[in-house]
């Protein structure tokens, strides 16, 4: 199995968010797509990046903040290894 160390790669690209009621902060990777310039194709959602182990108990629809903005979140996805996406809206 490969083993990625985890810590140092939040360390690198990481921002702070704030996740659950009462908030709990995680170092995220943080994709936000913004607008297509375009119209034509409508762009993704936000997408937060957890390590799995630092991720809180939450539920859909849980609060979420990240640079000041607040989300709801809409989705999680565990890939498996260590990592889990956290669909925003």
């Amino acid at each position: 199995m490969f083993v990625e160390c985890l810590p140092s790669f939040f360390a690198d690209f990481g921002v702070p968010a704030e996740i659950g009621d009462p908030p709990t902060t995680v170092t995220s990777i943080f994709d936000d797509f913004g607008e297509d310039s375009f119209g034509i194709v409508a762009a993704p959602a936000p997408v937060l990046l957890v390590a799995t182990e630092e991720l809180p108990a939450v539920v859909i629809g849980a609060p979420v903040s990240v640079n000041g903005t607040a989300y709801r979140l809409a989705a999680m996805h565990s890939d498996g290894t260590g990592l889990t996406r956290l669909m925003l809206k």
